[in-house]
């Protein structure tokens, strides 16, 4: 369509010389006119080129920031399976130390030291979410076109972030309520001393049946109990994380598709 204003342009150029005043300001006019024209098309053919390198540009963010999501999502799944493995064990020593103080005479007493380590640690989930708060942050989280995708990166996030109550109150309880009477029941006596500091010292020894009647030594296994709560909790977040992963995975797999479409 340039190429054909062009020639019309030359054609009235080339005629204005050979023709009278009156036709000269027609064809002026229509040369101006077309002068017009070819300005318009330039700026829209220009536009239009513009909005498709941003659009590309926005695209390769998009599809930067669900890789990066969905590596932040590998890594929460991957820390709640192994904090899930490492609490249930946790819970299970706890039911075998139970079971050696219903008959402390007959407890293997190193055993017995051995389980206590782990009650002495507390466990919670801290989430990946360096790409979700920087997409908040940026506003590039808005490159995600996706509705549906958006809305349940938002969702999963609020949750993770709004809905740890159990992780936040069993880290108190740990930190409060457990280890000081860990250590005035268990840790303060000369068999776990030296265990850990591998040195003798001038502490009773730990006393198996004297534990077997402490309501303290109970109230911290039932504290340390309360991490039932907690993995229910996680249960929820991996489910979460495996379906929002899912989603994701889809949509780029879908991008895929079309460029080899494309291409």
């Amino acid at each position: 369509m340039v190429n054909l204003l062009r020639k019309n342009r030359r054609k009235l150029l080339s005629e204005n010389s050979e023709t009278k005043p009156s036709r000269k300001f027609s064809r002026y006019i229509a040369y101006g006119t077309g002068e017009i024209v070819l300005v318009v098309i330039g700026i829209l053919i220009a536009l239009q080129i513009n909005t498709w390198s941003n659009q590309q540009q926005e695209h390769k963010q998009e599809v930067y920031i669900l890789h990066r999501l969905s590596a932040d999502l590998n890594k929460d799944i991957s820390n709640l399976e192994i904090r899930t493995k490492w609490v249930k064990k946790r819970l299970s020593d706890i039911d075998t130390i139970a079971k050696m103080l219903e008959n402390p005479d007959k407890s293997d007493k190193e055993k017995f030291l051995a389980l206590q380590t782990n009650l002495m640690i507390d466990n919670y989930f801290v989430p990946s979410r360096g790409t979700y708060d920087e997409g908040i942050s940026s506003g590039k989280l808005n490159y995600i076109k996706n509705d549906s995708l958006r809305e349940s990166i938002f969702n999963y996030y609020r949750a993770i972030s709004n809905k740890r109550d159990n992780d936040n109150v069993q880290y108190k309880v740990t930190n409060e309520l457990i280890l000081p009477l860990f250590v005035e029941e268990v840790g303060a006596t000369k068999s776990m001393i030296k265990s850990y500091l591998k040195a003798d010292n001038q502490l009773p020894e730990l006393d198996l049946n004297k534990l077997a009647k402490s309501k303290k030594y109970y109230q911290l296994l039932l504290y340390t109990k309360g991490e039932v709560y907690q993995i229910q909790d996680w249960e929820i977040y991996i489910k979460s994380a495996l379906e929002l992963r899912q989603h994701i995975e889809a949509i780029l797999s879908s991008f895929d598709k079309k460029n080899k479409a494309d291409n």
